[in-house]
Order: structure tokens, then sequence, then C-alpha cells
């Protein structure tokens, strides 16, 4: 399979100059999208930002332990971090994601069916889905590349804590060496399945 319009993300979001985003998730997320064990992300929006909105085509993949509760994440996935200490006093910024898709989803039984592509018990996704006024789910197919020079980071509390998906980045996440962590084929049929569960064409 070799279709053009998986070459590359359709979205062409102005950045401003020099100018990067990091996308917050639990570190198991990150994990599991940098081990090509899913290539979705789902959001809501949170306290700091109402609304989710898409800031940028290309990102970094930015672990976090705000909030991360294990018990939320499918048994067969748990371990994924096995060994990882939970203290946050610095992060490694190894996981880029590119965009190829974004989708706002209202209908429950759609997100329902995506279980075979993402680590989530259902329970929390529902729990999103129902939070606030405007009900649904943000979701993102994303294309992970794993970096061959990782950066770590000092952790900054007041830049990078809180309820919020997006953080400004002076680390640049386009023109970055890099590997794709699920090959072509893969990636295609996993990204083919979910749009026709969601969309059944």
């Amino acid at each position: 399979m070799n279709e053009s319009f998986l070459k590359k993300s359709p979205f062409t979001i102005p950045e401003e100059p020099s100018s990067s985003y990091a996308f917050k998730d639990w570190r198991i997320v990150v994990e599991a999208l940098g081990q090509g064990k899913q290539c979705l992300l789902f959001r809501k929006g949170g306290i700091q930002e109402k609304e989710f909105q898409l800031k940028a085509p290309t990102f970094w993949l930015l672990p976090t332990s705000y909030h991360e509760d294990l018990l939320q994440i499918k048994p067969q996935y748990r371990t994924l971090l096995t060994g990882e200490e939970g203290v946050q006093d610095r992060v490694v910024l190894k996981y880029i994601a590119t965009v190829y898709h974004s989708l706002f989803i209202t209908d429950w039984e759609k997100v329902s069916c995506l279980s075979a592509f993402h680590i989530w018990e259902e329970e929390i996704l529902k729990k999103r889905f129902d939070y606030g006024k405007k009900r649904g789910l943000s979701l993102l197919i994303v294309r992970v590349y794993r970096t061959r020079s990782p950066f770590t980071i000092a952790w900054d509390e007041k830049a990078m804590g809180g309820c919020r998906s997006w953080i400004k980045m002076a680390i640049p996440s386009e023109n970055i060496e890099k590997e794709a962590v699920m090959d072509e084929e893969k990636f295609c049929e996993m990204q083919k399945s979910i749009l026709f569960r969601i969309n059944g064409v």
C-alpha cells in the first residue's frame, strides 16, 4: 500500500516563527504511541483551555505523570512503564507526532468501537466524552517518529504543569533526524480501519 495522501500531514496550521509545541499526555500513553501500540489521541480540553484546539500539525510528545492512573489503562498495557519512576523533575523528549486527521466525535458509539486501537479503559473515555456542556471528544490520528538524539529538559511546573494540552517549546520539532515507529503499511492499514469505523467508508 502506497497511497499518496498518507505521505505527509494535510494540515498547514501557521506557527509563529521559531515556535514549536509539545502535546502533554500520560507517560504510558506517550510510550504506547512510541512503541507503535496506537496511532491516535483523544482530548476533551481541560480547565485551562476550555475547548481543545489543534495548535500545530507536527509536535513533540511530552510525557507527564499529571493525573496518570494506571487503573484507567487496559491491564495488558500497564507494564509499558515497568521500572520507571513517577517523580518528575526532568522530562525526555524522544517522540514527535505528525497529524493526519483531526476530528470531533459526538457519537459515543463511534468512540466505543475504536477500543481495539488504543490502551485506555472505556470508563475514562466515557467520562471525558460526557464532561462539560459539549458532549464529544476530539480525535487525532498521528504518525509517530522516534528522534535519533532525544532531548532531556528540566520540568518547569509553572510552564508545563496543570490541566493543559499544549506547551510552547524552544526546541524545534521540524528538521529533526528521526525514524517512524510504525512502518508505512501498518500505519496505513490502521488509519483506514479507524476511519472506516468512524465514517463507515
